[in-house]
């Protein structure tokens, strides 16, 4: 037994599951936004009830505004000491208490107090250019250092960057040269002010960027002037987000995602700053046909953006920015009904949480673009069990984790120690011949001794707790003669587990890990253990 003892202490302060060190960020890509909310139902402020619903949602992405016109967007009293972006920030209890909420992504139009939204449309001197500038950096300047550690990124952007361009909504009017020289400085202004802040405050693990939003796609692939064809090859920005309302009343152009996605992709001109091989995002879609028409689109979006590798995707809106009672452009309506809409996106962020803590819990890293672009494609339909088994299986996690190790974990924590080195032997030796170890491990759940080790309350309450992070009395339906191990299976591939996955945002690494994981010792987190490297 000294061989197997030695196995466990090796286990414990080794590398079972995951080695020592940090993972970056994950970003899931779906959101939604707010602005101008007509309806809210709780006694908090639209601007915070409404985040809420979209962190509720599942979403680590906000988009919202951040400009002078706060009161009447979010039925915010007036403050007269707010005088600036800045003064914004820190002085309107709602902004400051959404800043301080678990979004990782905050993408704002933001719009400067001393200067008149866009008022560069009618020239943009340098007094204009330099107030601009300074108030800017000043915003930016505050969110490094306020922000500073916390693992937030915050998207400086506008609304549709076409119509502000051509002062009207007439799509086949031409913008003056004038104009089109004024965005250009104006884009230039919001990002020296951006980089010279990031240059000058002490930071670290906290990002600003800047995004211009292009709605006029088709027009600039006719070569027409717009703002992606005549402003963007000419100034570098972060990323671009496209409004994409002129693709997705087209089927002939919403067939060619990937080519319009390209275009924009290629005829931008990007700084390196955002980390993400792609710059370009959906920042509106949305439907007021029908309420299937409103589930089918975000299914077909996703299938086509996350894939291609938008950085987001986000649906107009949360709530409806009209009086309309009426279908609209909405996920929960006035009545507080969630459309299928919502749906859809929830269980895509379930699933993609549970993809990220699959990879992140076993493997060390985040999921990659070809695991996230196959799951994307077929995201109703995917088993995250089946990847799980294909995760133990896999070659990557056999490099990190030796069959006596992964035999030495599966006996410490889910037969309690309780297999014989003689049964672990036979196990290391099936393994050696090239068994699967999602097949030992299915042997070993399904077995007798298992039975006798963990007993059938405590095995059901472990489910319900530990890993659908259930409440209350244990109430798991009764399966009479489907295996132990076709049960875990069927929790795993639950929407349960989807809204489980979505509940462990804020869960500490311990508790992640046992809802991924089969862990039956009493001390579970106990300081030492293997859980604690995570």
């Amino acid at each position: 037994m000294q061989e197997l003892r030695n196995i466990l202490v090796l286990v414990l302060i080794s590398v079972v599951f995951v080695s020592r060190g940090e993972v970056s960020e994950f970003n899931t890509m779906v959101g939604t936004q707010t602005f101008a909310p007509h309806y809210q139902f709780t006694s908090e402020t639209m601007l915070i009830e409404c985040a809420r619903e979209i962190y509720n949602l599942g979403s680590d992405v906000i988009k919202f505004e951040f400009s002078p016109r706060y009161p009447e967007l979010y039925s915010l009293p007036l403050n007269s000491e707010i005088k600036s972006l800045r003064d914004l920030a820190t002085k309107e209890p709602s902004y400051r208490q959404l800043l301080e909420m678990p979004f990782k992504y905050f993408i704002m139009w933001v719009y400067p107090f001393k200067v008149p939204i866009f008022s560069w449309r009618d020239g943009y001197p340098e007094e204009e250019r330099q107030t601009e500038y300074q108030e800017t950096y000043e915003f930016a300047s505050y969110l490094l250092s306020h922000f500073n550690g916390s693992g937030k990124s915050f998207l400086f952007g506008h609304w549709e960057g076409d119509w502000v361009l051509l002062y009207s909504y007439d799509a086949e009017s031409t913008p003056t040269q004038e104009r089109i020289e004024a965005m250009k400085q104006w884009y230039q202004v919001r990002q020296r002010a951006i980089e010279d802040a990031c240059r000058d405050v002490p930071h670290h693990n906290v990002y600003i960027y800047q995004y211009a939003e292009v709605n006029l796609v088709k027009k600039a692939m006719q070569s027409r002037p717009t703002v992606l064809s005549s402003v963007l090859p000419y100034v570098q920005v972060d990323l671009v987000s496209y409004s994409a309302w002129d693709m997705i009343g087209d089927p002939e152009t919403f067939g060619r995602f990937d080519e319009v996605m390209d275009f924009i992709q290629n005829t931008a001109n990007f700084t390196e700053r955002f980390p993400s091989v792609k710059k370009v995002f959906i920042g509106e879609y949305g439907s007021n046909v029908s309420e299937e028409s409103q589930a089918t689109l975000p299914r077909d979006m996703i299938k086509k953006s996350v894939p291609w590798g938008s950085p987001f995707l986000l649906y107009w809106q949360i709530y409806s920015g009209t009086p309309s009672s009426t279908m609209d452009f909405w996920l929960i309506t006035p009545t507080g009904r969630k459309v299928q809409a919502y749906y859809v996106m929830q269980r895509f962020l379930g699933k993609i949480n549970g993809l990220k803590n699959y990879c992140k819990v076993f493997l060390k890293r985040n999921p990659e673009k070809t695991e996230i672009s196959g799951f994307a494609k077929s995201f109703e339909q995917y088993s995250l069990f089946s990847f799980f088994e294909s995760l133990l299986d896999s070659k990557e996690y056999k490099r990190k984790v030796s069959d006596k190790e992964f035999l030495g974990v599966v006996n410490e924590d889910i037969m309690l120690r309780s297999l014989s080195e003689a049964e672990l032997n036979i196990f290391a030796e099936r393994l050696a011949n090239g068994e699967k170890r999602s097949t030992i491990l299915r042997e070993v759940i399904n077995s007798m001794k298992f039975h006798q080790v963990v007993s059938e309350t405590r095995w059901r309450k472990y489910l319900w707790t530990k890993v659908w992070l259930k409440k209350g009395k244990e109430a798991l339906p009764q399966l009479p003669g489907v295996s132990r191990y076709e049960v875990w299976r069927s929790i795993i591939d639950s929407i349960e587990f989807c809204d489980a996955e979505l509940k462990a945002r804020e869960l500490p690494p311990s508790d992640i890990k046992n809802m991924h994981w089969l862990n039956f010792r009493e001390q579970e987190n106990r300081v030492g253990s293997f859980w604690s490297i995570y």
